[in-house]
């Protein structure tokens, strides 16, 4: 694959998800689990992602990079999910010729509805932290996002959170 557009590295991931939602409440309380309508765990759905890394600094074993997420679409059991371009920073760093760790942070908008057939469209944003294990080119990782809407403030215990498995696959050249 050439490097067209300055591009040095493409990126395709699968991500099945699971969410916890707060909104400032436990969910578990000495033990037991403590549900109030307002807090739940449940497996979301499955999203689909595809960007690129561009390398800003490198040495031999270690590249800092840009991470560009070109779109991210998902469903999930209340509706749909569309995030247009996202940014990031990451570290790649190489173990061996096939084997290296990818470690990023990335944030962005998130177009989300919450039914499928009466979709409201609500704006939200998006944190979420990604680790990833390479072997030549497929990856296996986890991922940790917090999620909130656009137009509140950055509050970490009210929000949704979700982990989910990545797993993925890089074309190009290696970033280092």
């Amino acid at each position: 694959m050439s490097d067209t557009l300055g591009l040095q590295s493409l990126f395709f991931n699968v991500i099945p998800a699971v969410i916890y939602e707060s909104n400032g409440s436990k969910l578990f309380s000495k033990g037991g689990s403590h549900n109030n309508g307002m807090s739940g765990v449940e497996v979301v759905g499955i999203q689909l992602e595809m960007g690129s890394h561009r390398a800003f600094s490198k040495n031999q074993r270690r590249t800092g990079f840009f991470r560009f997420t070109w779109a991210r679409v998902g469903i999930h059991n209340y509706g749909l999910l569309l995030a247009p371009a996202q940014v990031g920073l990451g570290s790649h760093v190489i173990y061996s010729s096939k084997k290296s760790l990818e470690l990023s942070l990335n944030a962005g908008l998130i177009i989300t509805t919450d039914d499928v057939l009466y979709p409201e469209i609500e704006f939200d944003y998006a944190v979420y932290p990604q680790l990833r294990f390479n072997f030549e080119n497929f990856s296996l990782g986890i991922e940790y996002t917090f999620k909130r809407e656009f137009k509140e403030g950055f509050n970490l215990l009210n929000g949704y959170h979700y982990v989910g498995i990545v797993i993925g696959s890089a074309h190009g050249k290696r970033i280092n």
